[in-house]
């Protein structure tokens, strides 16, 4: 369980720079996230990850901060605006972004995920009365946890059902990678968080989630990790046995063993270690037994 005292706080002016021209984001999208951050809501998940990543500069990012110029250079060295569009296809045309009144899964893009301290969560209302005005779309987030609205090219998520203090919410993540948030101060960041990032190395927090598969898959491939940590691996293969007939997809539905292997295949094709040898061989394995043979042979031949 994480504290508030595990976060070091970095003063930054978040809506400055996504303000900026050549950062691509629509000024209603970010007139409506300043509105929700002025409302005490706080953004986590992906979208804070990516930002502080680059502002900080971490992993690939390294040797260019944002923390003291938010200048044209900085930005185009950074690479920010590719990746903000990236993750958020603001590059696509909101026409072809909502079919049948409802977002395409495929166009659809990342999300901003704001959340709310329990009492503040009547501002999310007032958020919504302001969505109405300005939003392309409006409905249920996908896990139905909230609003989620598309502005301009942005997809934001107002998140009501999951709420609290920052350190409460957080520690419900299943991805230490996603344990990173801002408001309207700043980023706040764990040392945790810092080395994750810094070595692009993937961190798994909770291990029991029914669709932890799916999460992983989806944050070393959309979010580009090239690694898990060490300690992880070992416990990420435990859980998909022990999960087993009980694993689901982004839709919840229960995912079959032939297609449950072909995920993991894809997942783990860029690690090289003793983990991952683990993993490629566990896939013509039957039982559970079998996999903690293999892993003894394994360890014996250290």
């Amino acid at each position: 369980m994480l504290s508030q005292k595990d976060f070091t706080h970095v003063e930054f002016d978040v809506i400055n720079l996504l303000s900026h021209d050549n950062i691509g984001m629509h000024n209603y999208a970010v007139t409506f996230l300043n509105n929700a951050l002025r409302c005490d809501g706080y953004v986590s998940g992906g979208f804070a990850a990516l930002l502080a990543r680059h502002v900080i500069g971490l992993g690939p990012c390294k040797g260019v901060s944002l923390l003291s110029d938010i200048t044209l250079d900085n930005i185009k060295k950074s690479y920010i605006f590719s990746h903000i569009q990236l993750y958020l296809k603001t590059h696509i045309d909101d026409s072809h972004a909502i079919k049948n009144g409802k977002l395409n899964p495929l166009l659809r893009g990342g999300d901003i995920d704001i959340f709310f301290p329990k009492d503040k969560l009547h501002f999310a209302e007032q958020l919504d009365n302001l969505a109405s005005a300005i939003a392309q779309y409006k409905g249920q987030t996908p896990a139905k946890f909230g609003n989620e609205y598309r502005i301009k090219g942005t997809n934001i998520q107002c998140i009501t059902k999951i709420n609290g203090e920052p350190h409460e919410v957080l520690s419900t993540f299943d991805i230490v990678n996603a344990q990173v948030y801002f408001d309207k101060t700043g980023f706040y960041v764990t040392k945790e968080w810092l080395d994750l990032e810094d070595n692009r190395t993937l961190g798994i927090n909770l291990f029991d989630r029914p669709n932890i598969v799916w999460r992983v898959h989806k944050w070393r491939g959309k979010h580009e990790y090239k690694n898990m940590r060490k300690e992880d691996h070992e416990q990420y293969l435990e859980s998909i046995y022990n999960l087993a007939g009980r694993i689901t997809t982004k839709s919840d539905e229960t995912i079959n063993m032939d297609k449950l292997k072909r995920i993991i295949k894809q997942s783990f094709i860029s690690l090289d270690t003793t983990s991952n040898l683990l993993l490629k061989a566990s896939m013509l394995l039957d039982s559970y037994d079998q996999m903690h043979i293999l892993k003894d042979r394994l360890k014996n031949n250290d």
